[in-house]
C-alpha cells in the first residue's frame, strides 16, 4: 500500500510541531522565572569554593541571595560576611584570582558603591554610609572569564563586611 504524498507532508509537519512544543516547554520549565531567592551558609560556601573564593577566619555568614538565569548559563549570587572592624584582609587572601584592593567612593544618598552595580545589596542590607570606607577587587585579566566575581570590603567603624558577587553568565 502506497501512502499518498499529500498525507505525508501534513503528518511530518504535525509531528515536528508537537516535538517543538514539547522541547520549548521543557526549556521554559528548566530555566526558571529569574526570581532571586535566599541561600544558606552551606550553599554560599559551596558557591564560593567553586569560584576559588575563601572567606578569611573571623568572618561570619550573614545572608546570601541568588538569581536564576533568564537563559542557559550560570546563576548569579551574592553573599555577605561580617567580621570585626579591625579586620584588614588582603584581596589575595580571599582568592588568587582577584586584583589588589582599589579604594572606591560611596554615594551616601543612594548607599551605593561608585561604578559598581551590586545586584542584591538591598536584600543583603549592604550599603555605604557617610563613615564607610569601601575597597573593591575584580577578577584578574588572566582569570577564567566565566568567573565574574567581585568582592567589596566595607568598613564603617563598627564592623567589616565582605560582599561577594558572582554575576550570572
Amino acid at each position: 500500500m502506497r501512502m499518498r504524498v499529500e498525507w505525508v507532508v501534513p503528518i511530518v509537519i504535525g509531528v515536528l510541531a508537537v516535538m517543538g512544543l514539547l522541547f520549548g516547554a521543557r526549556v521554559l520549565l528548566s530555566v526558571g522565572t529569574g526570581q532571586p531567592g535566599t541561600i544558606d551558609a552551606a550553599e554560599a560556601e559551596s558557591q564560593l569554593d567553586s569560584d576559588d573564593v575563601h572567606i578569611p577566619s573571623g568572618f561570619e555568614f550573614v545572608s546570601g541571595w541568588h538569581g536564576t538565569p533568564a537563559f542557559t548559563g550560570s546563576t548569579g549570587y551574592a553573599v555577605r560576611y561580617d567580621g570585626p572592624r579591625s579586620a584588614r584582609v588582603q584581596a589575595e587572601d580571599i582568592s588568587h584570582l582577584l586584583t589588589a584592593w582599589e579604594t572606591t567612593t560611596c554615594d551616601p544618598k543612594t548607599g551605593e558603591v561608585a561604578n559598581f552595580r551590586a545586584h542584591f545589596a538591598a536584600e543583603l542590607d549592604v550599603r555605604c554610609t557617610g563613615r564607610t570606607v569601601a575597597r573593591i577587587s575584580y577578577p584578574r585579566h588572566n582569570a577564567d572569564h566565566l568567573r565574574k566575581v567581585t568582592v567589596i570590603d566595607f568598613t564603617d567603624g563598627d564592623r567589616t563586611t565582605l560582599y561577594v558577587q558572582h554575576d550570572a553568565t
